[in-house]
């Protein structure tokens, strides 16, 4: 189980530094819809490592869940279908599956650790998360707060189109990270939201435990509003 976490950790890894990913893909000549395919494969292969892993008897209510979801995709798609978009509607479905199959991978790699594995696992997600939130936050606060700073941050006055909800010259600015992007961010910020929820709700270590739990997640669902994503 800790070559599963430590998967779902490079997930996260490769959501934050997804504009990173962009501009190497730039460089290289690679269309880096190459690499976000490659990622959701990856989120894939864990998801079913991780159903592989479940014990029989929590099988059949682990498949009475996935046939639900099952059922609600399969009825998204025929929307999309009968409006002879099926194409956009795979597209966004891929959007709404990410955090199922991370959330399933993390609920069974988390409960197959032993306590050592989890609270070292824990300990340092927790730290990294703290320092990427805040870095968010304080960036935000800079280049929406202090124009004349912008250059600090981005090389230029200009600041790059997706930051804005409507495109360049849109009013409205979306929260981000240089290296990392709206988009790509508001990912990391999804599933790591999740993951905290998840930690909240299995875990039961004392007051001052779930109040860090409860304040990250609440920052992270925070800092996904302010990004304005939906997709990478």
């Amino acid at each position: 189980m800790k070559r599963l976490a430590a998967g779902l950790l490079a997930i996260l890894a490769l959501a934050a530094l997804g504009q990173v990913l962009k501009r190497a893909c730039d460089l290289a000549g690679v269309p880096f819809l190459t690499v976000t395919l490659l990622r959701d494969l990856f989120l894939a292969g864990l998801f079913f490592w991780a159903l592989s892993a479940i014990p029989l008897q929590r099988a059949q209510r682990v498949a009475s869940v996935l046939l639900l979801f099952f059922v609600l995709f399969s009825i998204y798609l025929a929307a999309y279908a009968f409006d002879n978009r099926l194409i956009a509607g795979i597209v966004y479905l891929r959007i709404y599956l990410l955090p199922v199959l991370f959330f399933v991978a993390a609920h069974v790699a988390l409960q197959g650790l032993d306590r050592g594995g989890m609270d070292g696992l824990l300990k340092a997600f927790l730290w990294l998360n703290a320092s990427i939130v805040m870095l968010a936050f304080a960036i935000y606060a800079y280049v929406l707060l202090v124009p004349s700073g912008r250059p600090m941050v981005f090389g230029t006055y200009f600041v790059p189109t997706a930051w804005f909800v409507s495109g360049a010259g849109g009013s409205l600015m979306r929260m981000g990270l240089p290296m990392t992007g709206p988009n790509s961010l508001g990912i990391y910020f999804g599933l790591t939201a999740l993951l905290l929820l998840f930690l909240l709700l299995w875990r039961s270590e004392g007051r001052k435990a779930s109040a860090v739990l409860m304040l990250l997640a609440g920052a992270n669902l925070i800092g996904l509003v302010a990004t304005f994503s939906r997709s990478s």
